[in-house]
């Protein structure tokens, strides 16, 4: 098995990588800055309603995002982020996100009862 597929990768490897994972979209370069050594798929973008208090009668349309990363250690993460504010940001490991995955299905399973 390849690094492409194994999800592992050496720290110490040369940049830019042999073998990207098969959902990688970003262009690698000799001279990417060590901080942007990573592997990030395309995102998915989808419309969202927002409000900061959910009490409140404010409500906020825009977009938000969500997108795979791999770090040269080999850590994959799922980010979920407003595109509208880039600081808001959740980065889940792939467990998390499973986590986040299970808890909005029930969410919207008791939502749809109400």
């Amino acid at each position: 098995m390849d690094s492409r597929h194994s999800g592992q990768h050496d720290p110490q490897s040369a940049w830019p990588p042999e073998h990207c994972p098969p959902w990688c979209a970003r262009p690698h370069s000799r001279d990417d800055h060590p901080e942007d050594r990573l592997h990030r798929s395309e995102a998915v973008i989808f419309p969202v309603v927002t409000t900061g208090d959910f009490l409140s009668i404010d409500r906020h349309t825009g977009e938000a995002q969500v997108f795979i990363t791999q770090g040269v250690r080999g850590d994959v993460w799922v980010s979920v982020l407003d595109s509208d504010t880039p600081a808001v940001q959740l980065n889940l490991t792939l467990d998390s996100a499973i986590g986040l995955e299970t808890a909005l299905r029930q969410s919207l399973a008791l939502a749809a009862t109400a």
